[in-house]
């Protein structure tokens, strides 16, 4: 399964979590950007922590076995 994952992965999950984080009205204080990142950051998942761990495991790997080789597509 890991060939399935792409870079879009890691993408996908940061604007995931910083998206609500900038949603109009923004922020006026610290403390309101403070609670909006707690209110994203309890939406996450274990699925989704798993996934985004699987594609790090698969670039780590892919670096290892290439011997730190430039890979285009990672």
């Amino acid at each position: 399964m890991h060939f399935l994952l792409n870079r879009t992965t890691l993408q996908i999950f940061v604007t995931y979590l910083t998206g609500p984080l900038y949603v109009l009205p923004l922020p006026a204080s610290i403390p309101e950007l403070k609670v909006r990142i707690r209110t994203a950051i309890q939406t996450i998942t274990a699925d989704m922590i798993q996934t985004v761990w699987n594609e790090l495991d698969y670039r780590v790997d892919v670096c290892r076995i290439t011997q730190g080789a430039h890979i285009e597509h990672l």
